[in-house]
Parts: structure tokens; sequence; C-alpha cells
């Protein structure tokens, strides 16, 4: 991977546009390699030696930042860092298994648990 460039995305990548991708089938990446799986998020890497981080929160509903997401993002990123020490990786790219959104958002309340002051 080294001195690999990077191609520009293409114009499907634009801001709004909608791309869905089969999990499945290794989400439709050529030759994609999981290399790293939690219940937040999968880390793959492929042939271009980028890495790809689907984010696919298994205890939600939709991806919602709380503290199993923030722990979780925690893992996917030292299982990146050490792609990039020994795979060569420089690039990581974010994208959402679910198709209906990326994020919606914090969960406030299971970020700063409500206390009782009495």
């Amino acid at each position: 991977c080294e001195n690999h460039r990077v191609p520009l995305p293409p114009a499907a990548f634009e801001c709004g546009t909608t791309i869905t991708m089969d999990i499945s089938k290794g989400l439709g990446i050529p030759d994609a390699t999981s290399m790293y799986e939690n219940n937040i998020a999968q880390v793959f890497m492929d042939s271009d030696c980028l890495a790809w981080i689907v984010l696919n929160h298994k205890e939600k509903s939709v991806n919602v930042i709380d503290i199993a997401f923030v722990e979780g993002m925690h893992q996917c990123l030292d299982a990146v860092e050490k792609l990039v020490q020994t795979a060569g990786v420089r690039v990581a790219i974010f994208i959402s298994g679910n198709p209906r959104c990326f994020v919606v958002g914090a969960d406030v309340k299971g970020i700063y648990p409500v206390t009782d002051a009495a």
C-alpha cells in the first residue's frame, strides 16, 4: 500500500445521496476482509488498503452515541491503528450499516445519568 493513490469518490457520494451496502456481501467493498467486530461496528480492510468502519449499534434500532458506542469506537479505532502500523492503511472511511441513518445523535441520559441530589 506504499504510495498508493486513493481515487476521488464518484459523484454518487455528493451530499444528500443515500448509499446502501449489503453487509452480508462485504458491504459492496471489493475484496474486503473483516478485521474486527464488536456490538457497535465492524472494521473491514479492502484490497486498496482502505479501512472501512461500518457503524451498526446492535443494541439499538439506530446508531446512537452512548457509553457503549464510545467504548466500542475506541476498540474499533485501536484496530484501525494496528492496521495502519501493520498493513499500510492510510485512510479510514466511516459508513452506516443502517440504511435509515448514519448516527441519530447522543443519548444524553445514557452519557450523563440523572442523579438524585437528595
